[in-house]
């Protein structure tokens, strides 16, 4: 079988996950892991399954010994395209049913060093939440879903966390001056929320009916909780990010989108899910051996009937 691009993605991630497990190990008297957790973060990606077309030219990462490990390179991204067609599912669910349009909102706060860091979290959560209680917040959103992200400033050694939510929205929303809030007024809500008038950045945007831009504030929303590049760029960084980010929830649901997501942990929005009509004909297991992944058993796929249920798995 010749050199897949879809194998070889997997490769550099397993790469990249081998460095990272280099430095859980170094460290790990210093963050919160348990032996248990650092075992399980060795042999990540050790035995992979992969769907493939009947001349290999498409190949589908199926299953594999995950780790689940935030941080795991390999893990994170798995965890990325389920939480997308998670969310795809619930936006389309929301669309038809609820007839909704979209914004979305980017919160932020100034940079932080890494001793206040944690509590800054805490607050922006405890601020957010006080955000949903507000009368304007109420009389103009119908739903939404946020999650935490965190990115690292290399030069100034300081730490960015900041809020991205997606607002599900009446279709009047923008015709009604009722219920339409600009910009100047979500900085003003959130400088109230957090009690920090120094706050000045706050973005707000609109996606009305252009096609594919609900889709992009999805990637937008379900991209990593954190760049590896930016904490595994010292140990430092790495420690910091880490033990701050552990266990805490990165996604936090409300109204249309609670609904949604209840729906769809209970199997009720398959019909939303979007179709891939790719015919799979191999199911291929590769074990990683010697710095490469290497075929070692093939099969012929009978049945389809757990690879759809394989999209429930592992989901927000």
């Amino acid at each position: 079988m010749e050199e897949n691009q879809d194998l070889q993605k997997i490769t550099d991630l397993k790469n990249i996950q081998e460095i990272f497990y280099d430095k859980l190990f170094k460290l790990k008297d210093n963050i919160k892991i348990t032996d248990k957790g650092l075992v399980r973060c060795s042999e990540c990606g050790n035995f992979c399954m992969f769907l493939a077309t009947e001349n290999y030219d498409k190949m589908k990462l199926y299953n594999a010994n995950f780790c689940h490990n935030r941080f795991c390179p390999m893990c994170a991204k798995r965890k990325s395209l389920k939480d997308m067609v998670a969310l795809s599912c619930m936006t389309n669910w929301i669309i038809e049913e609820k007839k909704r349009k979209f914004l979305f909102l980017t919160l932020t706060v100034p940079n932080v060093c890494a001793d206040a860091l944690d509590d800054k979290i805490k607050e922006m959560n405890k601020a957010f939440h006080k955000l949903t209680r507000r009368n304007s917040f109420n009389n103009s959103v119908k739903g939404y879903v946020k999650k935490l992200e965190l990115t690292y400033n290399k030069k100034l050694d300081t730490y960015h966390p900041h809020f991205h939510i997606l607002l599900s929205v009446e279709s009047r929303y923008f015709i009604d001056k009722n219920k339409y809030l600009t910009r100047n007024k979500w900085l003003e809500e959130w400088q109230i929320v957090m009690n920090d008038m120094s706050i000045t950045q706050v973005d707000i945007r609109a996606f009305r009916d252009k096609k594919g831009k609900e889709q992009k504030a999805i990637l937008e929303l379900t991209k990593y909780i954190a760049k590896d590049s930016d904490y595994m760029y010292n140990d430092e960084a790495f420690i910091v990010f880490y033990n701050i980010l552990h266990k805490k929830r990165a996604f936090t649901f409300g109204g249309d989108f609670k609904e949604a997501r209840k729906l769809y942990l209970d199997k009720k929005l398959t019909e939303y899910l979007e179709v891939d009509d790719t015919v799979w004909y191999w199911l291929l297991t590769f074990g990683w051996i010697k710095g490469e992944y290497k075929q070692k058993l093939k099969e012929r796929i009978m049945t389809l009937d757990s690879i759809t249920e394989e999209l429930y798995n592992d989901i927000l």
